[in-house]
């Protein structure tokens, strides 16, 4: 199956590349398309019709470009686009009914963590409605909610995000680099299916050496900085990790 993952590349799209490789490992092809603004539709459009995916998959992130999103996937039928459409990210998964009912060139929305479930979309195209995570339209173009099942539980079971291209920072190359998801304090407030409830972290120090030696550059330095994240923690320091909150 062939999967075009269309979001925002102004410094790489860690979370398509996460799930493009994920795709890859499972026999899938996909290709990374980059939509940074109004102003790439016609471009986007263009490159998904001359690949022709099966799905494609659309990073709704940002509330403030959701928008722009909704009129790209409607400018895809326009243009004679017939594939999968799928929109992901906070925004697409907490008003996935409204999207649905309001936007008719979308075919689904996944909710949560997309690695899983876009293997699973890609492989079980034919009947969507055992998908769990999906929000799709039944027979009589109602949304409908699978519930998710939940998500990978060790991070390190991912395999690394694809990499075709590095972007640069002051003229040297940069990767950025996952280190956990989830909610460190397992908050009662993040029951919704659309969050990431449950804390995992990833080792990182083996990520940085192999980045070093793939580069050639010097190893990143992990931040210390402390993050207040609905989606997860990045980057807490170790008396954080033991318990202290991160705002006394």
């Amino acid at each position: 199956m062939k999967i075009a993952l269309v979001g925002p590349e102004l410094e790489e799209n860690l979370g398509l590349r996460y799930i493009a490789s994920s795709l890859e490992k499972r026999g899938h092809t996909a290709d990374i398309v980059a939509f940074n603004d109004a102003g790439d539709i016609d471009d986007v459009v263009g490159t998904v019709l001359a690949t022709s995916p099966d799905i494609t998959g659309l990073s709704m992130v940002f509330t403030s470009r959701g928008r722009e999103f909704c009129t790209l996937a409607t400018a895809l039928r326009d243009a004679g686009y017939r594939g999968h459409i799928i929109g992901g990210g906070p925004f697409a998964s907490f008003n996935c009914e409204r999207v649905l009912a309001d936007f008719p060139a979308f075919d689904s929305i996944g909710l949560g963590e997309g690695e899983g479930l876009m293997g699973d979309l890609a492989e079980r195209l034919d009947d969507v409605s055992g998908i769990p995570g999906l929000c799709y339209r039944d027979g009589e173009g109602r949304p409908v909610i699978n519930i998710a099942t939940g998500n990978r539980g060790r991070l390190d079971d991912l395999p690394w995000p694809k990499r075709t291209t590095f972007d640069t920072y002051l003229g040297k190359p940069i990767a950025s680099m996952l280190t956990s998801r989830g909610c460190w304090r397992n908050l009662r407030i993040l029951q919704h299916q659309c969050l990431v409830r449950t804390g995992r972290r990833q080792e990182v120090q083996g990520a940085q050496h192999r980045q070093h030696r793939r580069r050639g550059g010097r190893p990143v330095s992990q931040s210390r900085r402390t993050r207040l994240q609905l989606t997860g923690r990045q980057f807490l320091p170790a008396e954080t990790r033991q318990g202290r909150s991160p705002l006394r």
